[in-house]
């Protein structure tokens, strides 16, 4: 079983990570993906496009991740390929690399859906965005808002099957479970 959560910073989707019942369901869990590629002093890397960290942040995180998704079974993780790609989307200034990407998440996107027990979460954004205990979050609602609409578009371009996930923290848990447990 593969399950991954899709949306833009602060919808509340490493809460959940960190909730679930991960032993019940014999999971891994995959969460802060982005503190392994960010050194100290870089932490608003995540909006500083113009310096190129940026896109290399960007495509560590879908190299890390892809080894993870296609060798891994029994997880659930925060990201999917769909983040990874409407982050390096939200700047023009990357259409080459964004090709690219986009080519290579719609191969691994066909190719893990040929297996069973792959499911797709949607967070919308539904809370206040906080920094709060997270110093690489950025906080500009904006931000967050062009990313969570890229989200959605890559997910419907993908024709993956997802269930959108709103509410409290103990609704989207349940959603989930039943989910996956087929109720």
């Amino acid at each position: 079983m593969k399950i991954f959560l899709c949306g833009a910073q602060g919808t509340g989707k490493s809460a959940l990570v960190n909730s679930f019942p991960i032993e019940k369901y014999s999971l891994k869990e995959y969460d802060s993906f982005s503190k392994k590629f960010i050194k100290p002093g870089e932490e608003k890397i995540q909006i500083q496009t113009n310096k190129g960290g940026f896109l290399k942040m960007q495509i560590g995180l879908f190299t890390h991740c892809a080894n993870i998704y296609i060798n891994e079974d029994n997880f659930i993780s925060s990201r999917s390929f769909i983040d990874t790609l409407a982050y390096v989307d939200c700047d023009s200034k990357y259409k080459e690399e964004l090709e690219n990407i986009k080519k290579m998440t719609f191969t691994y996107i066909e190719y893990l859906s040929r297996q069973e027990d792959i499911f797709y979460f949607y967070f919308p954004i539904e809370f206040e965005i906080s920094g709060e205990n997270n110093s690489i979050r950025i906080t500009d609602k904006d931000y967050q808002r062009r990313i969570d609409n890229k989200i959605k578009y890559f997910l419907d371009s993908s024709r993956v099957e997802y269930k959108t996930l709103s509410g409290s923290m103990e609704n989207r848990l349940q959603a989930i479970e039943e989910t996956i447990s087929g109720k």
